[in-house]
């Protein structure tokens, strides 16, 4: 595990957050052993490290690493009932997604909370799951539309992140039509949609997909599949969260043949098949 630990240190040095976001980490061992190498590198010290919990039985799941603390960290089973178009059904008993990882931060009195909400969605190649992935996708999206409206009925200016590897671009229906989030500020219409990031480095604009606004490569083409979204009062000037600035990390050394410099572990060398995106936000 070592040279894998310590490929994935050096990207995090690069990234140089205050927060990390984490996709399929195996235990909560290889998460401190991350954090373990970071100091001895003398890179960015992450006293606050969480692990959710998973079905999934490869046992994959999401983490964050802080520099501070957690006021809340919790796995939200992704269990809406859903009738397929196949006959077949999904109701949460089986291991069917990865649970939502809800985590808040900064939580000095509640109009300063910061709320991530992380997720992990089935990849489009998932083999022998029941009902389509696109079905499995639009059930993620409800469960996390219901979270983002009930909390923003409640408080309006409340500032929401929902970010991760989605397996979905940011122009399908599950974004789009069940979740409510546009790559376009003019496009928002309800107070309780998200904006997509994407949207600061031009997507949705004419934009060519490639590798300045893309985070993944599969099949001969740029896609974007991750995602960093967030609520309205963080992008129009409400609240007490704003956005700064949204960027895709690609230093080179994560690169190879201009492709992601995906893991081998063949040849124990590479970073990741995904490049990290990183937002940076302020307090008012």
């Amino acid at each position: 595990m070592a040279g894998r630990v310590d490929a994935l240190a050096r990207v995090v040095e690069v990234i140089d957050a205050d927060v990390l976001v984490l996709q399929e980490v195996e235990s909560e061992a290889a998460l401190a052993a991350l954090a373990a190498r970071l100091r001895a590198r003398g890179g960015p010290d992450y006293p606050h490290l969480a692990v959710s919990p998973t079905r999934d039985p490869r046992g994959i799941r999401l983490a964050l690493m802080s520099r501070v603390p957690f006021d809340r960290a919790i796995g939200r089973p992704i269990n809406e009932a859903l009738s397929c178009a196949s006959g077949e059904s999904l109701d949460g008993a089986r291991p069917e997604a990865r649970p939502i990882y809800e985590v808040s931060l900064w939580g000095v009195g509640e109009e300063a909370a910061l709320t991530l909400l992380v997720n992990h969605w089935k990849s489009k190649a998932s083999p022998g799951v029941p009902c389509a992935v696109e079905e499995h996708h639009r059930r993620g999206a409800s469960q996390l539309r219901g979270l983002v409206s009930e909390w923003l009925a409640a408080r309006p200016e409340r500032a929401v992140v929902v970010l991760g590897d989605f397996n979905a671009t940011e122009s399908e229906s599950a974004l789009v039509d069940v979740l409510g989030s546009e790559v376009r500020r003019d496009a928002l219409r309800f107070a309780e949609d998200l904006y997509n990031l994407w949207g600061e480095l031009g997507v949705g604009a004419g934009a060519t997909d490639n590798a300045t606004n893309s985070s993944y490569f599969y099949d001969g083409r740029w896609r974007r599949l991750d995602h960093i979204m967030v609520t309205r009062p963080m992008v129009e000037g409400r609240g007490w969260w704003a956005v700064e600035s949204f960027e895709q990390v690609r230093p080179p050394f994560v690169m190879s043949g201009g492709r992601p410099f995906s893991w081998s572990l063949e040849r124990r060398e590479g970073f990741s098949d995904h490049f990290p995106l990183k937002v940076t936000l302020v307090a008012r």
